[in-house]
Parts: C-alpha cells; structure tokens; sequence
C-alpha cells in the first residue's frame, strides 16, 4: 500500500520562466486565507532556498503572534514612532531616518516582515559592499551614483534593523528576528591613526595662529570636548578666575538652519574641566576681542556663547571645518584627510603618552568605560612602545 502524499506547505509557481514561491500562512480574522509571494528571477536553486527559508520562518513562528501583512517599512515606522522618538535625541532620531531611508526601505521596505529571511538580508548587504545598488544624486540632476559600503556601515545597518525587529517581538508584530542569524562581514585588520603625533600637533598650533579661530583648536585640544560640546559652550559655563569650565549643553542644529541646546550626550559628558594657565589667558584675550566686536555690531543677538560668529550666531561645524581646519592642515603639510574631531583623539593619546592615568583621560573625554576609551581613542605608536621598553629595561636590568 502506497504511503499517503503529506500536503505541501508551500509551492513553486513558475510562469514564462519567472518563478513564483507561495507559503501558506493560515487565516485572518475574517477567514480570508493569507499568503506569502517572493518573485525569483534566478535560478530554480535560488527559489528552492527561498522557499526553505519561508518555511522555517513559519515554522518557527510563535502562536501569540498572528499572521500579518505587515511590511518592514511599517515595522520600522512603528518602531520610529513608539520607541525611538521617546528614548532617543533627536540627532539620533535623524540620524536613524536618514540610514532607513538610504539602505534599507527602497530594497526591503515593502517586503512582509514574516517574509524576510537572513538569506536575503544577506544578499541585500552583498549588492551594498559590490556598489551594485544604485542612487539618484540630487546635486546632479539626473544623475545616479553607485553605493559603496563599509563592512562598519553594515553592521550598523544591521543593528538598526535588528533593533526593530527585537522591539517587534516584544510588541508581538514578528515571530523572530531574521537578522540575527546574518553573517556580518569582518571588520578590517587593524586601526588606522586617528590622533596626530605630538610633533605633527605643535606644527598644527604654529599653523593655527594665524587664524581667527585658533583659539577654537587650542581649546579642543586641550580640553578634548566634542566639536558639539564646545561649540555649545557658554560664558555661564566659563570661570575665567579659577580657569574651569563645566560642560552642561550641547549644540545641535536642524535642517534649515535653525539651531538648538541640547543636553550632553551621556550622564558621564556633564563634567567640569580645569583649564592650563595659556588656555586660560587666551580665552580672556578672546572675551575681550568677543565684546569688542559686539559693540561695533550693528546687528548683534547676544546667545552667551564662548564661540560666536560676527552676529552672535553658533560657528557652524561645516563652515570651520572647510574654511578653517583644513587650511590649516594644508599650511601645515598634515595629511588633509585628519577630522576637526580627531583633536578628541589627539588629547586622549597625549594624555597617555605624558603619563595620565586612564581613568582621568575617561573623565576629561566624558567616558564611564575607560576600556571604551583605549580602545576607541587611544593610539599607541612606536616611539610610545620604545619609551615603555626602555623604562622596563631600567627596572629590571637597573
């Protein structure tokens, strides 16, 4: 007696060599029967490992979470709305945004969450890293520019979207999160130099003098504030007297222009910072240059910060970067590619290499881990290793 044939939970529609997997998730609450559609264009391999990974999803489903039609660009919207938008800054918000809208909706947005598999996440992420997906370039009309990306920015792109479907689970929207079995590329071998050395720093300092925001550079080298935390400075924060300064807010703007305080990035960021005696008398020097320019203003809007344009507006980060910084470098022949944010670095690693004691270089930096600060901050170079064997040898050897 033949053996009964068990009932297939899927099938393989193929239609003028284009095929069509079909997986059978079960009833909605009207009794209308749900299903799950992927075309596949390739192979008949491919569309064999598509439907294998649609069967184990909903295998794997949960019985708490009912079949939807829900896609990932609603997931994520969602998940924007009811969690991100309450416990997170709105720079971060943004910066969330604009990663969903360039990497992830226009190829995965509209597909069923309990449609996508690791497996096409995967070739998602593999078409990202070979530039095979393409974007129109609004700053050329008509014009489409290839996306290249790092193996650091997919795993970002991962995490963001892994997130989403974590929450999801909670909320009981998904069955599981198929980001989580993903294979992640490997992070390249090795740390590129961020800080300069010391000797690249002096010859930074001697370029810097003769521009109107040294005074800007001085600061964040010493200090080792974010580009955010001291261009939001303000002279209520300042004790000119004793040279301390206390970091309380930062500065973040919106698109359009307009401009706000925010509060520091981390409960660790709020810290105060006692100034070296030339720090202090340069910043005095700049007060008195500050209220002499407010009085010749015409137009002056008093916003009480340390570092302010001609009309009392914040610097904005773009404007001293391009105008200031990287002139700066160019007249001091240091490599144009260091970032206005690489003086955090620079101070970090100085610190170090003069003998500060971690913990103290993680309280100027603002950092409750200071294994998050060597390991993110600090470079170590070969002069450093030669003066550390040199004071083991003297111990040893005598």
């Amino acid at each position: 007696m033949a053996e009964p044939k068990h009932r297939r939970k899927g099938q393989i529609i193929v239609r003028n060599g284009v095929r069509t997997v079909r997986v059978y998730l079960g009833k909605d609450a009207n009794g209308k029967r749900i299903y799950l559609n992927r075309t596949v264009k390739t192979s008949a391999k491919a569309a064999d490992q598509v439907l294998e990974d649609l069967l184990d999803v909903k295998l794997g489903a949960s019985p708490s979470v009912k079949p939807s039609r829900m896609t990932v660009g609603e997931l994520l919207d969602r998940w924007l709305d009811e969690h991100v938008k309450e416990f997170r800054r709105e720079r971060t918000q943004n910066y969330y945004v604009w990663m969903m809208n360039q990497y992830i909706r226009p190829e995965l947005g509209r597909t069923p969450v309990q449609f996508l598999s690791h497996t096409s996440i995967e070739e998602h992420y593999s078409k990202l890293r070979r530039g095979q997906i393409k974007r129109t370039d609004h700053r050329k009309k008509k014009s489409e520019r290839k996306l290249i990306v790092s193996a650091r920015t997919i795993r970002a792109i991962n995490a963001l979207l892994s997130g989403a479907f974590n929450w999801g689970m909670k909320q009981r929207l998904v069955s599981n999160n198929p980001c989580s079995l993903v294979t992640l590329p490997p992070l390249p071998q090795g740390k590129k130099r961020r800080a300069l050395h010391p000797e690249q720093l002096l010859r930074f300092l001697k370029a810097a003098k003769a521009d109107k925001w040294h005074v800007i550079f001085a600061f964040a080298l010493e200090t080792g504030l974010r580009p955010e935390e001291y261009l939001g400075l303000t002279w209520q924060d300042v004790n000119l007297d004793r040279g301390e300064i206390s970091v309380q807010r930062t500065l973040v703007w919106r698109k359009g222009g307009e401009w706000y305080f925010s509060t520091p990035k981390t409960e660790r960021s709020n810290r105060p910072i006692i100034l070296s005696e030339p720090l202090r008398m340069l910043l005095i020097e700049h007060r008195r240059k500050q209220l002499e320019e407010h009085l010749k203003a015409t137009a002056y809007t008093d916003n009480g910060l340390v570092f302010a344009m001609g009309d009392g507006r914040p610097v904005l980060h773009r404007t001293l970067d391009r105008r200031h910084f990287k002139p700066i470098l160019e007249r001091a022949e240091l490599p144009i590619t260091t970032r206005i944010y690489d003086m955090r670095h620079s101070c970090a690693s100085l610190m170090i290499a003069q003998g500060e004691s971690p913990r103290t270089v993680a309280d100027r930096l603002g950092h409750a881990d200071v294994a998050f600060t060597l390991q993110t901050y600090v470079d170590g170079d070969a002069e450093q290793q030669k003066a550390a064997s040199e004071k083991l040898a003297k111990t040893l050897y005598g």
